[in-house]
């Protein structure tokens, strides 16, 4: 059986928790079947790709595509829309007995036997589309706009209905799959690396971002902010702030701002690390913040959030406490005054650093407890309940 598993990933060369995702049910799955890895990227190569998910991917194939446009949305004839919409990156998914897409945009419609939707987070709003296709034909008749709407919601009724199942990657993710694309969907956490060990723990706080100015943004400068103001209660402590940086001219600056604002503090900031030295900065430290989707509207702007939050698991693994925002899918990973805390306010956020850092005994509890809660988010379970998941499915 040939298995093609899609993902989106084209416009950045920096990877990120989507193509872990991609790399572990790959190496799971090649095991059993002909699998290839499906994308637009030229600048990934499986080498990449394994190296930066620690894994074998020897026998799995890497497809790249040119990735085709949206021709069809101009269409006026509704049967050519249909028609053209149908077939739009076909190619992507004929090939397969079983399709999995990993998707944020506006997936394509599946021509495989059996097609697997699992939603990372559902940035594509076919409801906002339809109004600027209805603002697009406003110089027409009032029927011609209805039929266009009606068009519109029966067509995207169609597309995903062409997947037999349909997964989100939280209930973060759940709940607005089923506000903007109207469906409902299974819970599939993505998988985490667990297998970092507490090593000599040091007084280090740690976080873990892209640096970016884009719709993502991962509140580095709040962070270092927020620790400045602690300088004075936590004398002996430091805090890490890690992350991917690309080669966009605005990231760069933005990197360069984060180092700034850290100038004269106890503060480290580091961009594209190894994986290894990575996880030799989770098993170091003792706290872990998060602070994405600080100071935002996640009503209007939920994608500003955290989608699930895999490093605050890794994190967790190897024994750091989480400290993070109270918003996204952060909630559903930690048990606020069980294994970490949730904040609100950064106010809240230097008060749980300090409690902790005051207090051994509860820093001690709270980091076994973390270990604990991080394997229930662990790559075996994730592997197994995926491929029960496809047998049930071509069986």
């Amino acid at each position: 059986m040939k298995v093609g598993i899609y993902h989106e990933f084209g416009g950045s060369d920096e990877l990120g928790g989507t193509e872990v995702t991609v790399a572990v049910l790959a190496e799971a799955l090649r095991h059993r079947y002909q699998v290839e890895i499906v994308n637009h990227a030229r600048s990934l190569t499986l080498q990449r790709l394994g190296e930066f998910s620690q894994l074998n991917l020897e026998g799995i194939h890497l497809r790249n595509t040119p990735e085709s446009s949206q021709s069809h949305i101009s269409a006026r004839n509704f049967w050519h829309k249909y028609r053209f919409a149908k077939l739009w990156q076909a190619s992507l998914s004929s090939p397969y007995d079983v399709f999995i897409n990993f998707a944020h945009g506006l997936p394509p419609f599946c021509h495989a036997r059996k097609g697997v939707l699992v939603v990372m987070f559902p940035f594509f709003r076919p409801f906002h589309s339809e109004r600027s296709l209805s603002s697009a034909v406003s110089e027409g008749s009032l029927l011609r706009r209805h039929l266009q709407r009606n068009y519109h919601r029966w067509e995207w009724k169609k597309r995903l209905s062409s997947y037999h199942l349909t997964l989100a990657i939280s209930k973060f993710t759940q709940l607005w799959t089923r506000r903007r694309w109207g469906i409902e969907s299974r819970l599939m956490y993505p998988p985490v690396d667990t297998s970092s060990l507490p090593s000599n723990k040091e007084d280090l706080i740690i976080s873990v971002g892209r640096f970016s100015t884009r719709w993502h943004q991962k509140k580095q400068v709040e962070m270092v902010d927020a620790f400045r103001h602690l300088d004075a209660r936590l004398p002996t402590w430091e805090y890490l702030s890690v992350g991917a940086l690309g080669d966009l001219k605005a990231d760069r600056d933005f990197f360069a701002a984060v180092q700034k604002s850290a100038a004269g503090s106890r503060v480290r900031v580091a961009s594209n690390v190894r994986t290894v030295e990575l996880k030799n900065a989770y098993e170091q430290a003792k706290i872990f913040w998060h602070a994405t989707g600080y100071d935002e509207d996640d009503q209007a702007h939920p994608e500003r959030a955290e989608h699930f939050g895999m490093v605050t698991i890794e994190a967790m693994a190897a024994g750091c406490v989480p400290v993070v925002i109270n918003k996204g899918g952060q909630p559903e990973i930690v048990e606020h005054g069980v294994n970490g805390f949730l904040w609100n306010t950064l106010a809240e956020l230097r008060d749980y650093t300090i409690m902790l850092a005051n207090d051994e005994k509860l820093l001690a509890r709270m980091s076994g407890a973390a270990r604990s809660r991080a394997n229930h988010f662990s790559r075996k379970n994730f592997v197994d309940h995926f491929l029960a998941l496809i047998q049930s499915l071509v069986s």
